[in-house]
This record gives structure tokens, C-alpha cells and sequence, in this order.
């Protein structure tokens, strides 16, 4: 009677053992599924900040660049399908009206790669004081923009002051 009773114990300590180690696979596998879950969505977030701070910083260049800088080379209004870097600085603050009916002028695409945001796409306006569009070049920003960035400066112009407006944006 001893060893029945012996026997019994040892052989429900093993279904014991078994339950305990289903429950502890059931356990550790909601808790790995939880820590994957939450890893892609920070993956995801990070993802969105990266693109997001990268944009911000190509609107803050292209429009420091178009503000600050002559150009390369300095006359290439006169020629240009022969540019290499746009600007549109005449003096501190001033913009250059001819470079400036160039630049409006310039197809979209060339713009595109002379600022190297091919994977983007970008509106430039220039407006009065009240918000209104004086001239303007490139694309609208549509509904399908996952995400738009935009960067406004103020200029002179001639004698007047404008506010020059450049939206980078990147639609899904």
C-alpha cells in the first residue's frame, strides 16, 4: 500500500510539472509577443521623427541657401541649364529680381535635383505682407502628404517686404 501511494505522488508531481511548464511557455510567450509589439511601434515612431527632423532640416537649408547665397556661379540666370547651386542673394536680406524670375522660371524637376530632394516634393511662394501669393512655383501640397514641412522668411524685394514661403512634403 506504501509503494501504490508512493507511486501515486511521484506520477501527479510529473503532471504538476507539466502544467507548470505550459503555464510558464503561455507566460513567456505573451510576454515576448508584448515586447516585440512594443519594440515595432517604437521602430515605427523613431522612423517618423528621423524623416520628420530630416525634412525640417532640408527646408531650413534650401531656404538659407536660396536666401544667403549668390548662387553658383554668381551670374547663372543667364545660363541656367548650367547651374550648379541656386541663389537668390543680392545683398544682406535682398533677393535678386532677375534670379528670381529665373528660379520661378526653372522646371520642376531640375529644381528638384539641383536641391537634391528627389524623393520629396516642394512648393515655393512669395507673399505680401497679407498673405498673399505673389508668385509661386512648384507642386500644392495635396491630400495624399503623409507629412509637410514649411519653412517662412522674410525678404526685400525691389523696396518691398515679402515673406517667402518653402513647403517640402512627401506624399505616401
Amino acid at each position: 500500500m506504501v509503494k501504490s501511494i508512493i507511486k501515486s505522488k511521484k506520477s501527479k508531481q510529473g503532471q504538476l510539472f507539466s502544467l507548470d511548464l505550459v503555464i510558464s511557455l503561455v507566460a513567456f510567450i505573451i510576454v515576448i509577443f508584448f515586447v516585440l509589439s512594443l519594440w515595432n511601434l517604437y521602430l515605427t515612431r523613431l522612423g517618423e521623427n528621423i524623416n520628420s527632423e530630416e525634412m525640417q532640416l532640408l527646408a531650413f537649408q534650401i531656404t538659407d541657401m536660396l536666401i544667403k547665397s549668390p548662387g553658383d556661379p554668381n551670374n547663372w540666370q543667364d545660363d541656367p541649364d548650367n547651374v550648379t547651386v541656386i541663389g537668390l542673394h543680392l545683398n544682406p536680406g535682398y533677393l535678386d529680381e532677375d534670379k528670381l524670375n529665373t528660379f520661378l522660371s526653372l522646371d520642376y524637376d531640375q529644381v528638384k535635383e539641383n536641391f537634391n530632394i528627389e524623393r520629396f516634393e516642394f512648393n515655393f511662394n512669395i507673399l505680401d505682407l497679407d498673405g498673399n501669393i505673389i508668385n509661386s512655383t512648384g507642386s500644392s501640397v495635396n491630400e495624399s502628404a503623409s507629412q509637410a514641412i514649411s519653412t517662412n522668411r522674410f525678404v526685400f524685394i525691389g523696396n518691398e517686404t515679402r515673406q517667402l514661403s518653402f513647403t517640402l512634403w512627401r506624399s505616401e
